[in-house]
């Protein structure tokens, strides 16, 4: 293959070194129940299922796994086995509200930004726009951090 734009020829170059060295920026985004346990037994290597039978989550989480499979790792947490990611643990949907509401107990009532980043050093699929939606449904942010907008509708005269 021969390429004109020598920009373009460096842009595959360094995407064609990317996947020999490992060193992607790839991230992941906060898993569902199923697609969690599918690669924690991908990962454990007790996945059994036949791929006629295979849902679409349980699919998809096999191509997750099979295009980043080094990255993926088992490690106790508290006496619990946890799925691992780049060496930060995989976070699921449905544990999303609990972990940011320990975290707005610990960080005194910080706002979304500061939460998040102390968030993404230990967990992996945690996004400011994710910790933003739990802070907005939490009552206890919303006892904390009071927001006076019920304000009167201007009418004009």
């Amino acid at each position: 293959m021969i390429v004109k734009c020598p920009l373009l020829a460096f842009f595959i170059f360094i995407i064609g070194t990317c996947a020999e060295d490992k060193k992607c920026f790839r991230q992941m985004s906060a898993v569902d129940d199923e697609t969690y346990a599918t690669l924690f037994a991908l990962t454990s290597g007790e996945f059994v299922v036949p791929v006629k039978d295979r849902s679409r989550s349980q699919k998809a989480a096999c191509i997750r796994f099979w295009r980043a499979k080094s990255q993926f790792s088992i490690s106790e947490v508290n006496g619990w086995k946890r799925l691992f990611f780049k060496g930060k643990e995989v976070t699921k949907k449905s544990e999303l509200s609990a972990l940011v509401e320990k975290e707005f107990r610990h960080c005194k009532g910080a706002g979304s930004r500061k939460l998040n980043r102390r968030l993404i050093k230990r967990f992996q699929g945690v996004s400011e726009r994710n910790v933003r939606n739990e802070l907005s449904k939490s009552r206890l942010s919303q006892k904390i951090n009071a927001r006076f907008q019920n304000k009167a509708i201007q009418r004009p005269k």
